[in-house]
Formats: structure tokens, C-alpha cells, sequence
């Protein structure tokens, strides 16, 4: 008898918004899955491509994404997490997508000294 698994699926927390250089994290959930795997979108969700650990990204293969030291051109990304089941052969399901901001620091300065201001 061949073993039946439900349709694997998963969820990704709220959009996050970061400074630049500061690290964004994206947390998922996922139902009847073992296998994970993010992917990014750079052209506003009409394709997404598979992501690899390294300098900008971490835990890409588990449910918690980092994205390192954040710089301004990833304003706009979008990161979707694909997820499966070990064994089955139900394709990954994809989840909905989460959106980056990327703020900029706010400098002042006055009289040759140099302030850096968090915008709200």
C-alpha cells in the first residue's frame, strides 16, 4: 500500500522593514513539509529564483531567512518559501510572498559634526 501524505504548505510571517546594513529576517511556517527552500523575486513577483547561503543570505533552506547587511537595492524584493514533504511526489508548493523595505539613515550634520537619525 502506498503511503498517502497531505499537500504540503506553507506561510511566511509580515513584510519587514529594514535600514540599509542592517539584517532583515523573514519567518515561515510550513504544514506537512520537511524540505524548504527560499526564493527571491527582483522584478515584482513575475519570476522568483532559488537563493543560496552566503555573505547576503543565510538559512535558506530552513524556515527562518536572514538577509545580511541589507543595501538599498533590494528595496522592493520579494521572498517566497517553496516547501515539500521527504518521499512525496507532490511538487513543492510555494507560499504567498513577503515584501523588503529598505529606509535610508537620515544624516545631519552642523559644523562638521555629523549626526545619523533613525526615521520613524
Amino acid at each position: 500500500m502506498a503511503t498517502v501524505y497531505a499537500i504540503s504548505s506553507g506561510t511566511i510571517g509580515s513584510n519587514q522593514s529594514v535600514f540599509v546594513n542592517d539584517n532583515a529576517t523573514f519567518t515561515a511556517s510550513a504544514t506537512n513539509a520537511d524540505t524548504y527552500q527560499w526564493q527571491v523575486s527582483t522584478d515584482g513577483g513575475v519570476s522568483y529564483n532559488t537563493i543560496s547561503n552566503g555573505s547576503e543570505y543565510s538559512g535558506v533552506q530552513t524556515l527562518t531567512l536572514t538577509v545580511n547587511s541589507v543595501e538599498i537595492n533590494k528595496n522592493g524584493y520579494l521572498y517566497q518559501i517553496l516547501v515539500s514533504k521527504s518521499g512525496s511526489s507532490c511538487l513543492s508548493n510555494p507560499s504567498s510572498s513577503a515584501l523588503l523595505s529598505v529606509k535610508v539613515k537620515t544624516v545631519i550634520t552642523n559644523k562638521r559634526i555629523t549626526y545619523r537619525v533613525k526615521k520613524n
